[in-house]
């Protein structure tokens, strides 16, 4: 018994856990989705050609449709690999697997940070404790070990989502002396670091809020809230021009990651887009404005997504696999079905089913 909680409270056993894990989800239950498909285009695109785009007609063609970071690590992993698209998704796999187990380390450091003992300086068993059931918490959750298993971004989105946490908590946590939070190695840079610590935490948690955008465009929206809650915690101390100035620091530190792929949209495409497009089109490419709004009247389920939306512009749409909902009577169902009907000749949107959907 004693060897089996010794056993238990050794981090590399959590670890281990955690790797046998999403061993498991990478070598028996493997997956992919439409995305991987198209993030595995930009890398070998980018890598073979110097160009970040794809085949349309035949024709490499820059695009901005998705963020360059995931599609940076694919061309990174393939020139270690030597291989490229399906035949290096192992490869990949087994690199998100490392990724997301520095998640489960990232995910301990927070929850030592947020608990009551840390702030009490409370004895180290259950520091110890605290750390260890967190851990294999981490490490053994299924609902996140599988995404290690997709070629998607998911795996560093949770990484660089963690890491930033953990910046903005030391901020919260820093009161006068930040300081105590730091490793050692901080502390010799003086009293300059000592006086401007709660601004060199802002820079770097927005720095690296920018590098998590160049994989999921929605990170903005966590420098976002983490600032309301700052801005709530600094007005309590009587700190506002601090936050201010935290805050103008945090942002163009934000900016930093994202200035490259800004810049080569400005000279590429011409345009100014710091993100990728709200639809993910292509340059040109129509945009279904009407049926979204028509769809957004009654898409309440993800089971419908599958039935409808992701089928628009590339398979038929049956009015029988919309539910009733939609309509709300019985011509406005027979008005629909006849917009779909002309739709399903081409399985292409055009701009006049469009505007029926938009005024319906």
């Amino acid at each position: 018994m004693h060897l089996m909680k010794r056993l238990l409270a050794n981090p590399l056993s959590a670890l281990a856990a955690g790797l046998a894990l999403r061993l498991f989800f990478v070598l028996r239950f493997p997956a992919t989705s439409g995305d991987t498909v198209v993030y595995e285009q930009f890398a070998e695109n980018w890598l073979k050609h110097g160009v970040y785009g794809i085949f349309i007609d035949g024709r490499l063609v820059p695009v901005d449709m998705r963020m360059p970071g995931y599609p940076a690590f694919l061309a990174v992993t393939y020139l270690i690999a030597g291989h490229s698209g399906a035949a290096a998704r192992l490869w990949v796999m087994l690199g998100q697997v490392a990724v997301d187990l520095a998640t489960c380390i990232l995910i301990v450091i927070l929850a030592v940070l947020i608990s009551p003992e840390a702030a009490e300086n409370a004895a180290r068993p259950k520091l110890e404790r605290l750390k260890s059931r967190t851990l294999w918490l981490a490490a053994t959750c299924p609902f996140i070990a599988n995404y290690a298993a997709v070629p998607l971004t998911e795996v560093f989105s949770a990484l660089l989502t963690a890491a930033v946490l953990v910046f903005f908590v030391l901020q919260v946590r820093s009161a006068g002396s930040v300081m105590v939070f730091l490793p050692p190695s901080w502390r010799r840079f003086g009293s300059f670091t000592a006086r401007h610590a709660f601004e060199i935490l802002g820079i770097l948690a927005g720095f690296l809020t920018g590098l998590g955008t160049l994989f999921r465009p929605e990170m903005p929206l966590l420098l976002f809230t983490s600032w309301i809650v700052l801005a709530w915690v600094l007005v309590r101390r009587g700190e506002i021009v601090r936050g201010i100035r935290t805050a103008l620091l945090a942002g163009l530190a934000f900016l930093v990651p994202l200035a490259p792929w800004a810049v080569r949209n400005a000279v590429t495409l011409h345009e100014v887009q710091f993100l990728a497009p709200r639809y993910s089109q292509l340059p040109g490419e129509f945009v279904p404005h009407g049926f979204m709004a028509w769809e957004k009247t009654w898409l309440v389920r993800l089971r419908d997504v599958y039935g409808v939306s992701w089928k628009l512009n590339g398979e038929p749409i049956l009015v029988e696999d919309i539910p009733e909902r939609a309509f709300d009577t019985p011509e406005e169902k027979s008005r629909i079905a006849a917009v779909l009907d002309e739709y399903n000749d081409s399985m292409t949107l055009t701009a006049k089913e469009d505007a029926e959907f938009a005024a319906i």
